[in-house]
């Protein structure tokens, strides 16, 4: 369990003044590699949880630059389910029943030019429901977020990689993880060319994979006594809380009430 982040540069600086590497040309790829490791490194506990309104035009909406995963969806107040519709739009029939007994109207979507390309997601074989009732729901296509209303606005929760000020990746303030970044970056310094005086790229990469990464995954991943408590909290239960998913999950983590 991490409590505090540092910025990237703290990481690079060590890197130039062990080096003393003075080609500047290496210092943009550095800013490229370091995601790249974080990934590896497993940073999804660490990352900065956000929400944001997108505002849903022609049954789509662009997801906000930055998002890693995507949380939940909320419409009107409400959590939107994820649609899992699979029919090809030619044998769809016209007119559907959804559980609840209301109806939906599903229609086709002719091809749309977004950025000067046609866009894929909106084709032959996309469907669009007008529905009525409680029917909404949406689904995920790559970078954009598509929903059965045509128009209207939802909020969004996600995940994102912090940074500072400076628009640098803030990383776990922790030693392993730094020092796991180090010889994942002195590494690929060497496959772009560089001449390291002192180690070869197996000795870098074997300091990355199999000594410090390791110990930064499972120090960042280890839990606090209270995450641990919330876990066997919400694990423990005989009857999940009335809701619970459209509640985001709220009161999971509390006691059952038995009666007496």
């Amino acid at each position: 369990m991490i409590y505090t982040s540092v910025s990237i540069k703290s990481v690079v600086a060590k890197l130039i003044r062990n080096t003393r590497i003075n080609d500047s040309s290496y210092m943009s790829d550095l800013l490229e590699w370091i995601p790249e490791a974080m990934g590896m490194l497993r940073t999804n506990n660490e990352l900065k949880p956000c929400y944001k309104t997108i505002s849903i035009k022609n049954y789509h909406g662009k997801f906000p630059c930055g998002l890693l995963s995507l949380d939940a969806v909320e419409y009107e107040g409400a959590r939107l389910r994820e649609g899992s519709t699979q029919a090809h739009v030619a044998s769809m029939p016209s007119f559907l029943t959804n559980i609840d007994g209301t109806s939906s109207v599903y229609i086709t979507d002719t091809d749309v030019t977004i950025e000067n390309h046609i866009d894929s997601r909106i084709s032959g074989s996309d469907i669009a429901a007008v529905s009525f009732g409680t029917s909404a729901f949406y689904k995920v296509q790559m970078d954009y977020i598509q929903t059965s209303f045509e128009e209207g606005n939802i909020k969004i929760y996600f995940h994102k990689m912090p940074v500072d000020v400076q628009g640098y990746p803030l990383i776990p303030g922790n030693e392993n993880y730094k020092e796991a970044l180090y010889w994942y970056m002195r590494a690929k310094l060497i496959e772009a060319g560089w001449q390291d005086p002192l180690f070869s790229w197996d000795k870098c990469f074997h300091m990355w994979e199999h000594i410090y990464a390791p110990r930064a995954i499972n120090e960042i991943r280890y839990p606090s006594v209270d995450r641990m408590e919330r876990l066997l909290r919400s694990t423990v239960r005989l009857i999940p809380p009335q809701h619970f998913y459209t509640d985001f999950f709220t009161g999971s983590e509390q006691y059952q009430d038995v009666a007496k």
